[in-house]
């Protein structure tokens, strides 16, 4: 089958309508899945990297596209080659672009073994329980006689937006509906409370309005919040991805991805849930709130808001991401696996890699089996 690499980030321009026409053919494509997208990430990006984004068939009609990126990633001994999605875990999974992602997965590695090696080890993290899950690429990988480890990544909470909001209140807790009773009474009894929820339908269909204000509202109350004076963190303020956000906030309103919440209390923004969607599926990537109205829970209610207002509006899935709060637990359905295979060429470097896995791997079961033996 014709393979195109595409080594320039310049050249995806010229592929960018081809890549939509491809991502918009997608039952479960994200945000992240864009053209436009890789583009802001590469731009704003301070990890070393090489592009390799394979174009599987003709290139003006092409079946899929496998984009891959060979990362410079730390490790014990120095810095590994690492081929890999070009996700960075900003969303939960990826894929090849396409309806044929296992066919666009298996002709596209079959180009990358064929041609002379520049990465260490093939890691590819982020796959999904379903569509291409887990079963399908190792079965690929094993076909190409690639030999892989497969481990959970993480979980990512996911709420299935099926029935209405009041019988998915009804499916929680009773403390949960207890809270969520008391932050309603307390919240509209210190003023007059109103939810905006701003979602345009992008460039194509002539509404593609960034909405500047609304934006730089979310970003003042990041800056307020506990994260905006975390130096390691990532909130919409911080100055490691300040440029990347407000760059992918502009795009993702000419795509019709953009799904930003602000709750305001006497027509002040006291909170914001900024998400990206496609296609009924909500990622909420940033929440944050004014600490001076912490004691009226205003984080989490912009956020019970806004899924009840999914619910509304025929949404699928609102998908809370993989870290594990209290708040993430009492609201989810479910837990959705994130799967990882990497596999290890035979080669002195790549294998002392693989040696060094699995010592640490063995060494993490053991602490865990004494942490149980010590708690019981």
């Amino acid at each position: 089958m014709e393979i195109t690499e595409i080594n320039d980030i310049q050249e995806l321009e010229a592929l960018r309508p081809v890549w939509r026409g491809l991502w918009c053919q997608m039952p479960e494509a994200s945000f992240f899945q864009s053209c436009e997208w890789l583009e802001v990430a590469w731009r704003h990006t301070k990890i070393k990297q090489q592009l390799r984004v394979l174009v599987v068939g003709n290139r003006e009609h092409p079946r899929g596209i496998l984009p891959l990126v060979v990362r410079h990633e730390p490790r014990w001994f120095g810095a590994a080659r690492v081929l890999t999605y070009p996700l960075d875990d900003w969303g939960a999974y990826y894929q090849p672009v396409g309806i044929q992602p296992a066919e666009t997965l298996r002709a596209g590695l079959e180009h990358v073994l064929s041609s002379t090696r520049d990465w260490d080890l093939l890691d590819l993290r982020w796959t999904a329980p379903d569509a291409l899950d887990e079963v399908h690429t190792r079965a690929t990988l094993a076909e190409l006689g690639l030999p892989v480890q497969t481990r959970l990544r993480h979980q990512t909470s996911v709420i299935d937006l099926e029935g209405t909001w009041e019988d998915y209140c009804k499916q929680r807790s009773k403390n949960w509906r207890s809270h969520y009773r008391r932050r309603q009474k307390k919240m509209h009894a210190a003023g007059s409370v109103r939810h905006e929820r701003y979602r345009p339908r992008g460039a194509e269909h002539g509404a593609a309005d960034p909405r500047w204000d609304l934006y730089d509202a979310c970003t003042q109350l990041a800056a307020k919040s506990w994260q905006g004076s975390s130096r390691t963190g990532n909130t919409l303020n911080h100055a490691d991805v300040h440029d990347l956000f407000r760059a992918a906030h502009e795009q993702a309103v000419n795509l019709g991805c953009l799904d930003l919440n602000l709750l305001y209390l006497d027509e002040r923004p006291i909170s914001f849930a900024y998400n990206y969607h496609h296609q009924g599926h909500v990622y909420a990537l940033r929440l944050g709130y004014d600490p001076e109205f912490a004691q009226l829970g205003p984080g989490n209610m912009v956020e019970e808001l806004a899924i009840a207002d999914s619910y509304q509006r025929g949404d699928r899935i609102y998908e809370l991401g993989p870290a594990a709060e209290a708040s993430k637990r009492q609201l989810r359905t479910r837990l959705q696996p994130v799967w990882q295979h990497t596999h290890y060429p035979f080669a002195w470097r790549s294998q002392r890699m693989r040696w060094r896995a699995a010592a640490s791997s063995w060494a993490g079961r053991w602490r865990d089996k004494i942490k149980k033996i010590r708690r019981a």
